[in-house]
């Protein structure tokens, strides 16, 4: 497609000279000759977007010449020309920012600086948003300079998972994204205490024993699933309820609180099996973290395919007022 946008403009109504058209596109060959070399030494190596390159600076530079011959004779007469020189700038611009990039996942543990592809990174927590659709801080350090990167981070009942909505900071020669993936934190489950039902464990001065399983809505969309726990705690006994419920697909943890502080947390349950992992008060003292995974990439020379997209809809608007004059002309001249 370059190498015809790029001989089509060079070539005359029914003429068809060989030595002329390659006397009139030698000048855009040189040119594009040379911006093919560059890319392969800017890291290009792999010869079908070596080969795009050449052809969209060729169509580049050859529409060019007759972009300017055209607006010379009259604004009509480079309009198409330019929408070529679009469509080429579009095409550098889409082998340069999806094949050149690049891109690495990173944890950032709330307060500490991480780095990645050459960007430090420090995650300072969630800013919530009226509209429930909250964002993530994140303060950067790019060798560009310094600033806050705020991508959307929130749960959508509509769809039942997390909307993810990167922040893209915007650069002359490329784009950084900073898409957040997911909060990981570290795994409750090695706080977690198992229970076989009837068993009995002590932690500290209290004792807890697993009663039994108390699940409602199994096999629904709205299913919960309870632990029956008898704790002995300061010379009395009492029950706490722990539970887990399941819906639409989202989990949600219901923990039960005890006499003078404290709570008991259900992680995970296997009825199967008869089994229950609880978070106890003064367990294992794991402590978590609250912990962002991003990625970030990078988008080399993105903004060609903006200003080709640009140049394409310039020609297009041209182009759509060029032919409203020409009408209301001919129907002037009808008039007449």
């Amino acid at each position: 497609m370059g190498l015809l946008l790029g001989l089509a403009p060079l070539m005359r109504w029914r003429e068809h000279d060989p030595a002329a058209l390659l006397k009139a596109a030698a000048p855009s060959i040189g040119v594009a000759l040379v911006v093919a070399v560059g890319a392969v030494i800017g890291g290009v190596r792999e010869w079908i977007p070596a080969l795009v390159v050449f052809g969209a600076a060729f169509a580049l530079t050859s529409n060019a010449v007759v972009t300017v011959r055209g607006f010379r004779s009259g604004w009509k007469h480079g309009v198409a020309y330019l929408g070529h020189m679009g469509v080429s700038v579009l095409l550098m611009g889409i082998v340069a920012s999806s094949h050149y990039g690049n891109a690495v996942q990173v944890q950032l543990p709330r307060g500490q600086q991480r780095a990645a592809l050459g960007y430090r990174m420090t995650y300072q927590g969630i800013e919530k948003q009226a509209n429930g659709k909250d964002r993530v801080m994140i303060a950067v350090d790019a060798p560009e300079g310094r600033f806050e990167a705020s991508p959307a981070l929130y749960w959508s009942a509509y769809n039942q998972g997390y909307m993810k909505k990167p922040h893209i900071e915007r650069f002359l020669t490329h784009d950084i994204y900073i898409s957040p993936l997911e909060m990981v934190g570290d795994d409750p489950m090695a706080d977690a205490v198992w229970f076989a039902k009837g068993e009995t464990r002590q932690v500290g001065q209290v004792k807890y024993t697993f009663v039994n399983f108390d699940v409602q809505n199994m096999g629904t969309p709205q299913m919960s699933i309870a632990a029956q726990m008898r704790v002995e705690i300061g010379g009395r006994t009492v029950h706490a309820r722990p539970k887990i419920e399941v819906s639409g697909g989202a989990m949600n943890r219901i923990p039960d609180y005890l006499p003078g502080g404290g709570s008991i947390e259900m992680a995970t349950a296997d009825p199967n099996t008869g089994k229950v992992a609880l978070l106890l008060p003064g367990s294992g003292g794991h402590t978590r973290q609250d912990v962002l995974a991003v990625e970030v990439s990078t988008k080399p020379f993105i903004n060609l395919v903006w200003i080709g997209a640009i140049l394409m809809l310039g020609s297009v608007f041209l182009s759509a007022i060029r032919r409203l004059i020409d009408v209301q002309k001919a129907a002037a001249k009808g008039a007449a």
